[in-house]
């Protein structure tokens, strides 16, 4: 039953012993990484899947839990890179367990391939990104709008308070204008209407 749940399981679950040797590899660990369980088991882990960055800090981290017994890594879930066969990178999360059977101690990798995930949040950061240029944008296009309409208003003000003041003194009656002041006022009209 527990074999048939290993086998089964989401999740890439690569076992090592204490020297770094892979002792376990199900199914999904051969998909996500393209190794087959013959090719790896008995192979060095750090030399199968661990970047070439982070080789030192494994081997550093397995030698540190045989001196003391605590790993900085265990019991957690962390988001790290692994090597796929073929050499590229694999984002993943990886939880690592410490096992103690008898005297014996294995420690088993849950790894999950969070590729897609990390796509999804990629192609979220450039469409946020993108949205935030176009709220930028708008912003900048808002504002040469209020400019635009700032000098629109004052450039058409002076003219109409011209027209406006001039009809009212035409309009008026007690004004007394003769027909050449009158015909200057419509002629002044008619320029401020034009401008």
């Amino acid at each position: 039953h527990l074999r048939l749940m290993v086998d089964s399981s989401l999740d890439a679950l690569v076992s090592m012993d204490v020297e770094g040797v892979i002792t376990g590899w199900n199914p999904q660990a051969e998909t996500t990484f393209g190794w087959s369980a013959d090719e790896v088991i008995g192979r060095s882990l750090v030399e199968t899947i661990v970047p070439h960055a982070y080789r030192a800090a494994h081997v550093e981290g397995i030698r540190h839990w045989r001196e003391t017994g605590e790993g900085a890594v265990l019991n957690s879930r962390i988001e790290i890179q692994a090597l796929h066969r073929n050499g590229r990178l694999i984002p993943v999360e990886l939880a690592i367990v410490p096992v103690a059977v008898g005297e014996a101690t294995t420690f088993s990798g849950f790894i999950r391939d969070i590729s897609d995930r990390k796509r999804a949040q990629e192609d979220l950061e450039r469409a946020l990104e993108v949205e935030r240029e176009a709220a930028a944008r708008l912003r900048a296009l808002d504002e040469m709008k209020d400019t635009f309409l700032q000098a629109v208003s004052h450039d058409l003000r002076t003219p109409l308070a011209a027209i406006l003041g001039l009809a009212i003194t035409l309009e008026r009656g007690d004004v007394g204008l003769d027909l050449e002041e009158t015909r200057e006022l419509a002629g002044r009209i008619e320029h401020n209407a034009r401008r």
